[in-house]
């Protein structure tokens, strides 16, 4: 549970270009979470060198997050759309389940930042916003959500 509810709170996306998405409800701008620089969020920029594929920031976080019985006390942010906990995942692969690269992919896409869009992200730990996604969560799978 705690992973779903760190996804919902810690991952907010931009995504311009989406060809299609499958909601289980409707999907209003009042339902979006608040992101960019008005919400403290960050920006993964991109890389010095001009480069806009495969792009990640590494992300040290205030509580190691249990991910498949293993700790972790930093996450990489991906630019294909992925929460990545090693370095080498923020590779795109067009097929990337199953896989032995340990990455949360709730947005996996082939996004080239020199073209447009922007992806924000920031690590929430308490508040409104993660009082938002639990309810999020028991709303959609119907499940009782407990953040430790």
């Amino acid at each position: 549970m705690l992973i779903i509810g760190f996804i919902l709170s810690f991952l907010i996306l931009n995504i311009q270009h989406c060809e299609s998405m499958r909601v289980t409800a409707p999907l209003f701008s009042s339902r979006l979470f608040e992101y960019g620089p008005a919400a403290n969020d960050k920006e993964l920029l991109l890389s010095s060198n001009g480069g806009g594929l495969d792009i990640a920031k590494r992300m040290p976080l205030s509580r190691p997050l249990l991910f498949y019985g293993q700790p972790h006390s930093a996450i990489w942010i991906l630019s294909n759309g992925g929460i990545g906990f090693e370095q080498s995942a923020r590779q795109y692969r067009a097929n990337i389940l199953p896989s032995n690269v340990r990455i949360i992919v709730p947005f996996w896409n082939r996004n080239d930042l020199r073209v447009g869009g922007k992806i924000f992200y920031r690590e929430v730990t308490g508040g409104r916003v993660l009082d938002r996604g639990q309810s999020e969560i028991r709303y959609q799978y119907e499940l009782e959500v407990k953040v430790h």
